[in-house]
């Protein structure tokens, strides 16, 4: 299989306060489409765990359009493999409108195998035998280094409760997003779209944790957040890129369309 492709309808959880699909549902519809790939190559997480093994996601890109994703629109998301190293597999995603073919967000993914025994990374050898490489279309794969800003804007608390947590037990990729997006001003949200992030994972976070999400300011419309645990530990660092949002479409033409 060189590339995979599913296709979702944007639901009423994927919508912000204008029915404008959420960066959280973005990053949710690339996860759920990279279990489904790895699902057709036996290396889903149902599968690796038998062998004592997890995928592990250590960063996430997402440059996303100006064009605006509403409530029941058909979204399509294509993932392919792009490069394996030693430790690494590098994922790159295109998500466009199924009916127009416009891109909505596209970007790349870095993933580790972690034996759940050990808690140590393993090499990818025991899964580049099943995996079709595309290197045609690579994005850069170099680590990107955040700013370390002065002085944070915001800080928030939030105890990790049931909520938060995934299949594995410990803090869901997706809920850090959640968190870091807490500190955002709700009329800036309104006024502006998310143009670009990135995601680092640094450190797993479990149930009962309370963790301090700071906002800084790096520029202009250009924030980060750090998701901190109680004992200084970085868990999570999220970079984002805003822009306003120029001509936003009528809601009553949302609501109408069939």
């Amino acid at each position: 299989m060189n590339k995979y492709s599913h296709i979702y309808t944007v639901s009423a959880a994927d919508m912000d306060n204008r029915y404008r699909i959420t960066p959280h549902a973005i990053l949710l519809y690339f996860q759920d489409s990279f279990a489904r790939y790895m699902g057709c190559l036996h290396l889903a997480a149902f599968d690796l765990v038998k062998v004592q093994k997890m995928w592990i996601i250590t960063e996430f890109s997402a440059q996303m359009s100006e064009i605006e994703t509403f409530w029941t629109e058909d979204i399509e998301v294509t993932m392919w493999i792009s490069e394996i190293s030693a430790l690494r597999v590098y994922s790159d995603y295109i998500i466009k409108k199924a009916d127009t073919e416009v891109v909505i967000a596209k970007g790349t993914s870095c993933w580790c195998l972690m034996n759940t025994e050990t808690r140590r990374l393993e090499t990818t050898d025991s899964v580049a035998a099943k995996i079709t490489i595309l290197p045609d279309i690579v994005l850069s794969h170099k680590k990107i280094r955040f700013p370390k800003p002065e002085k944070s804007l915001k800080n928030i608390e939030h105890k990790v409760n049931l909520l938060d947590l995934d299949f594995n037990r410990h803090v869901n990729n997706r809920s850090y997003l959640s968190i870091a997006m807490m500190t955002a001003d709700d009329k800036f949200l309104s006024d502006n779209y998310l143009h670009y992030m990135v995601i680092h994972w640094l450190h797993e976070t479990y149930l009962d944790e309370t963790l301090k999400s700071e906002l800084a300011v790096v520029d202009k419309n250009i924030f980060l957040n750090s998701i901190v645990k109680e004992d200084g530990t970085t868990a999570a660092e999220i970079y984002s890129e805003w822009r306003k949002i120029e001509n936003p479409v009528d809601i009553s033409e949302v609501l109408l369309r069939k």
